[in-house]
Parts: C-alpha cells; structure tokens; sequence
C-alpha cells in the first residue's frame, strides 16, 4: 500500500468495495516489512461484528375495542424475532401508541434492553388523562449496536371507546412508593374518573387490598372531582404495607342511577432495589498473559428487576461500557474493552450499577477506583562485576545489582535473592524490607549468617504487579570468593644434573592454581642460594602448567658474558605467585635442590661443590658444635655421600680433590701466614687440610683410596672476583678433578 501507512482504514462491509460480505466476525491484520528487511510480527484489531439485519418484532392486540364495561384496556402481545447468530444486540426497545386519525403519540414506553411480554394500556396517556375515543395502534422502534434502526409494523388498530360507559376510573402508574424518605419520585398515584352523569349526588372512592379489605375511603356531595391523589396511608394515616391494590368508585346521580367502576391492581412497593458488588483486586492487566487479564465483579443479594444496567466509567466519568440484564445475576466480567471492543486506555475506572423499579425506587452503587493498567512490565537486572572477594582488602568487596524497571508503580510484591548454582538464596530482600523495589543494592558478599559466601552465584529478581503482571529476571553470573588462589609445584627429577651427560639435564616444573575466580598474572622465579632472582617465568590470564629448565640463569650472567649455570649440590628456592582478577594474591616456596655436577672441562671431566660448609678455620665439615650447625653437618654428609656415589661410577679414574678458599685482602701472605686478626690461618694450608678430609670421608664410603689425591689451592684460583660481595661465595668450592 505504500511506504507509509494510512492512519486509519475504513472497512464498508463489502469485498474489496464490491460484494456485500456475509454478516459474521471480522478482524483486520496489519503486516509490514521494513526496508531493512525485518518483518515484525503480525497484530490483529479486535473482532467486530457485521450485522446488517434490523431488529424485528410483532404487535398484536388482545382486543378491537375497549374502554367500556369488562373490557377496560387492551393488552398488546410483543413478540421479539430471533436473533441471528451474528445479531448485535439491541441496548433500548421502545413503544409508542399513536392516534391513528391524528398520529399524535399519546403513550410512550422505554423498555431498554428487556422489552416485556405484553405491554397493558388502560387509556389513559402521558399527562395521566383519559385519552380521547377514537382509533388507536402501537409500533415499536430500536437500534442496535451495529447502527441497524427499524420501525417495526404497527399493530392493529384498537378502538378506545368510552360512550356507552356510565363509569371509568383510571390511574397515572401500576406501581408507586409512598415512603417519606424514599428516593422514588412516585410517591403517591393519581386516579381520574370519568362519568356519563351530568349531575351527581354523592360518590364513594375506596382503595382496598389484595383480600378486599378496605384500607382508605373518601367521599363526597354534589360534584365529582377531576382527580383524586392518594398518598399512600390509610383511613388512620397510617402508611399501608407493601402489596397489591385496587381502587373502586361509585357514584349516585341526583335522578337516582347508580354507576361503579374499578381499576387493575396496582402495588405499594417501598423496596428499592439492591445488591452488593465486590471485586477480588482492584488492578488488572488485559494483556493476554493469564494473569488477572479481567475485572471479574461479584453480584451477591440482587434483587429481581425488569431491569439492571452497570456502567463502565473512566475518570472523566464518561460512559466507556454499559452491562443489562433483567432478573437478579451473580456476576459481570469487564475484560477492559470499551463498547466497541477495542482496549479501553490506562486509568482509573468505577462500575456503577443502577436500577429504578415501576414504583420509582432507585437504586445506586459504585465500585470505584479500579485500575486498568495495560503498560508491558520488564525487568532488568545487572551484576556490575564478573566476580568479588569479600575478605575486607577494599578491593572487590562487594556486588553491586543494578535495577530497571519499565513499569515502576504498582507493585503488589517482589524479591531479590542471590543464589548459588543450585539455586539455594544466600541472601534476600523483598517487599517487607522496601515499598518500592531499589534502583541499587549492595550485596557485601556474606550469606545470612555473615559468613562469607563461596562459588559461583547470579541475581534473580521476581516481581508481581497489583495488575496481575509477574516478570522475572537473572543477572549475569558471577564469582563470589574470599579465597586466594590455591598454588602447587611439583619437580621432577628428585637429582636435578644439568650437566649434559643425557641424565637428568632438565628440570620439569609443573605449576597447578586452583580459584574460583580468574588469573590475572602469575610469576615462577628461581633465585640463587643467595635469595638473587635466577630464573623467571611469568604471563597474565593463563598460567603455563607445564615448564622446563635447563639450569641455565635467565637474569645472571659468568665472567665470560654466558648464562650462568647453578653451582653443583645447592638448594635453589623458588616462589610462585598468582594474583587473580579480585585482587587476591598468594605465593607458595619451596626449593629446587641440585645434584652434584659432573662438567667436561677440556679433557678432564669437574665437579665444582661450593655447598660443603666447614667449622671457621677448621676442616670439620661433619661433627655439630658452637662454631658448625648441625644442619650444615647434616647437608654436607648428605652432599658427600651423593659425591661418593658417583665418584665409584668412575672406577678408571684419577681423582682429585681440591679445596678453594675466598681471598679476604689484597695481601699475598694471606695464602702462606695465619693472621687471625685480619684473615686467620693461611687459605692455602687450610683448603689442604678440607681437602685431605674429603677424601678421608669419601674412601670410608667405598671410594678407592689409591684413586683419590688432594690439593689446597687457597684463593689462588676464583671464580668470581673475590670483592664481588653478591657472588664471591662461589669461590668457596671443593672441585673434584677427574681424570683417566
């Protein structure tokens, strides 16, 4: 139809503007698709009814003529015609007898909804007067909801004729409440009489009850009057109870004929209709989704009437949708349409229910304040971070849930919880705690006993609306923990001997963290015996399990520029640190001990062991006391006897232990002359000594003693330079020389 839609469409009825369609229900769909290409969902408008039948019914009178004797008014029957399937119905019917001679209507009746079977006339019209004699007929007109109006056929005529009557006595109502403080405005009845006589004598006017009995009399001389109003109350002025009348009159002319009349039965009704009406809720929702999508109104106590009406008002207290019916109900059901079937818009409704009987009570009752509210409720809920750690550091102590609601107003009940994966709640709110759902709630990570909660958990939140509407909402996950991440090293081989013989040369390191939240960074770092970083891994997000050294410094270099190598039979430690993205950090040690090194040095293949510790110029290396810790006797002997294990490896070789010393001066008699002031005993006498108790130790373990020589080098031969305070402790060495 274009690329812009019209703002209305108009349906006629027909097919395309041609056929007549058949009258049924019809709806109309809207279907539309954009230039990107999107095609929403279809909607639909409300059914309609197309009905082009008129509202039809038959008039027929009970008599030809009447106004006379026994025949003092004509009762004309009504019958209304079935409706078709798709009728809409008819709101008010309504009757009017015409003088056929003059068409002047002289009695109109409003029958609403519930036209009666028979509708009586006794004669008398509008203003409570005799009508004139003459011809007389009924049509019946109404229009329906689909605009269909319609004059029905008249009846036959009927011939209201009061010439050979002596007597009549007619009345203005069938019904009328005489109570004082009633709200009916019908609170006495008129009767007027209407006589052949031209000269009259006396009269007697007597109203009495259903039994006959005489409850009120008036009388009187000379004249008859044009009308006679009774209140209600009888010959004692007391009010006569509810029930069923008749009024007679006689009279005497002064030539002495006598003349009587009567009228139909007519009822003192003081009882004003009633009932009570009571709704469940006072908010509903018609938007399809089961939950109070109708306003469902309970009828108790209601009385019988020919006729109910209940309006359907908004605040403007216009008339949106009109219910009837005749006799009592038990309910009425708005489902927030208005009269042509289309939603009616959000506010404040009341009902009002109303009903006046023939006798002119009325009554009236109002549901008010109901609310229709058709506004689509959703929820929103955000956790603001991946993860917390509520263990008091300031750092990521605490969630915070962020709330949007498009329907804020009208909450009935809601309830926040934040639960763990199985959906346990460890901590909770609802409407107990605040009227109004929060924008923001902090939640400090501890469940309801304050402890702090661990694992992974979401934000749920349900809200249900006075309307009907419940929507529900989890946010994102997220991990909850005050544990640090959980760390674990485990090496292998047990001797680590990166000395390229092909055994053992590589040192493989399995690092193992264990968190419920995420890695952010990680370092491994080996320091040297010292406590100077050797060697470091480190990288961010994923840890590298698995790594591999080759005992090789990453950080130092040895005199010649190369990596330096770790020294033969020490203990390096080693610290691996995790910090994960909450903050947290934890670090493990532990260390890293190192074989004896078997190194080829040109033809001769070299153990360098700066870890055998002596007594302070002494060669004591394996007896406890003051000036040697039992823990350095328990490693050297531990060092020692892995030396002699591998040293009875090498039967065919000549070995030679040599001791190395640190040089403490510049001084050369350092090397020959004890100085116990500046330097002690002499390095190279002193590193013979060690050496000679080496290999008394080694032999006594298996060593071969005839293999085995010594030598003591002092501080002849450093590897470092000795003013190196970082790093000289590697000339304080024992070397065993091996040679074929």
């Amino acid at each position: 139809m274009g690329d812009i839609p019209p703002s209305e469409i108009i349906f006629d009825g027909t097919k395309d503007g041609s056929a007549k369609l058949p009258d049924g229900e019809y709806r109309a769909s809207i279907t539309a698709k954009y230039l990107n290409g999107y095609v929403p969902a279809t909607i639909y408008s409300p059914y309609v009814v197309l009905d082009t039948e008129k509202p039809a019914a038959r008039i027929k009178p009970s008599e030809k003529t009447f106004g006379a004797g026994s025949k003092d008014s004509v009762a004309f029957a009504v019958t209304i015609a079935p409706a078709a399937e798709y009728a809409a119905p008819v709101q008010n019917w309504k009757a009017e007898i015409k003088n056929k001679s003059t068409g002047e209507v002289v009695r109109v009746y409003d029958f609403g909804a519930y036209p009666p079977e028979s509708v009586l006339w006794n004669g008398i019209n509008d203003n409570g007067q005799i009508a004139d004699k003459g011809e007389y007929y009924m049509v019946m007109n109404a229009i329906d909801l689909a605009g269909n109006e319609s004059e029905l056929n008249p009846s036959d005529s009927v011939t209201f004729d009061t010439t050979e009557a002596q007597l009549l006595l007619a009345m203005s109502d069938t019904a009328f409440s005489p109570k004082p403080d009633g709200n009916s405005k019908k609170k006495t009845i008129t009767f007027s009489p209407l006589t052949q006589a031209k000269e009259i004598k006396s009269y007697t006017f007597t109203v009495k009850d259903k039994s006959g009995n005489s409850v009120y009399t008036v009388s009187g001389e000379n004249s008859l009057p044009a009308k006679i109003v009774w209140d209600g109350k009888s010959d004692s002025k007391e009010l006569c109870p509810d029930g069923t009348y008749f009024a007679q009159l006689s009279l005497e002319a002064t030539n002495g004929s006598q003349a009587a009349a009567s009228t139909q039965n007519f009822e003192i009704d003081t009882v004003a209709p009633y009932l009570t009406a009571e709704t469940s809720y006072k908010f509903f929702s018609p938007d399809g989704d089961g939950s109070k999508d109708t306003m469902p109104v309970a009828i108790k106590e209601c009385s019988p009437e020919k006729l109910w009406t209940a309006e359907v008002r908004n605040a403007k207290n216009e008339v949106v949708k009109t219910y009837t019916w005749n006799g009592t109900t038990s309910s009425i059901t708005w489902d927030g349409s208005d009269q042509s079937g289309n939603t009616a818009a959000d506010g404040i409704y009341s009902i009002v229910f109303t009903s006046t009987d023939d006798a002119g009570n009325t009554f009236t009752s109002t549901i008010a304040g109901l609310t229709l509210d058709s506004r689509e409720t959703k929820a929103y809920l955000t956790a603001d971070l991946e993860g917390i750690s509520p263990n008091g550091d300031s750092k990521f102590d605490s969630q915070k849930f962020e709330i949007t609601l498009s329907v804020p107003d009208g909450i009935k009940s809601w309830s926040f919880n934040v639960r763990k994966e199985d959906g346990t709640s460890v901590y909770a709110l609802s409407e107990k705690d605040s009227a109004n759902v929060p924008a923001v709630i902090n939640w400090n990570g501890a469940d309801t006993a304050g402890n702090a909660c661990e694992g992974t958990f979401t934000g749920t939140l349900d809200v249900e609306y006075e309307k009907g509407n419940k929507v529900s909402t989890v946010s994102s996950p997220f991990v909850c923990t005050a544990t640090p991440p959980q760390l674990k090293v485990q090496t292998a081989p047990e001797y680590f001997s990166p000395d390229n013989d092909g055994t053992d040369d590589d040192l493989f390191i399995k690092l193992s963290c264990a968190t419920k939240a995420q890695v952010k960074n990680w370092s491994f770092t080996i320091k040297d015996p010292k406590g100077k970083n050797f060697w470091i891994q480190n990288g961010k997000n994923a840890i590298t399990e698995r790594l591999i050294w080759d005992g090789l410094s990453n950080v130092q270099k040895d005199a010649a520029g190369r990596a330096e190598r770790v020294q033969s039979a020490m203990d390096y430690p080693y610290e691996f640190t995790v910090t994960d993205n909450l903050g947290m950090t934890n670090t493990v040690t532990g260390q890293i001990s190192v074989d004896v090194l078997v190194i080829r040095d040109g033809n001769v293949l070299k153990m360098a062991v700066p870890s055998i510790i002596f007594e302070s110029d002494a060669a004591n290396f394996q007896t406890a006391n003051a000036k040697l810790a039992k823990d350095k006797v328990d490693n050297n002997i531990k060092i020692l006897n892995r030396i002699a294990e591998i040293l009875k490896k090498f039967k065919d070789y000549k070995v030679t232990v040599v001791g190395h010393a640190n040089k403490v001066t510049d001084n050369p008699e350092e090397e020959t002359v004890d100085n116990m002031n500046q330097w002690g005993r002499a390095s190279q006498p002193l590193s013979k000594e060690r050496a000679d108790a080496i290999r008394t130790y080694l032999v006594k373990k298996g060593v071969s003693g005839a293999n085995v020589s010594t030598e003591g080098m002092g501080g002849t031969k450093p590897v470092v330079n000795p003013k190196d305070k970082d790093n000289n402790w590697k000339n304080r060495r024992v070397e065993f020389i091996l040679q074929k």
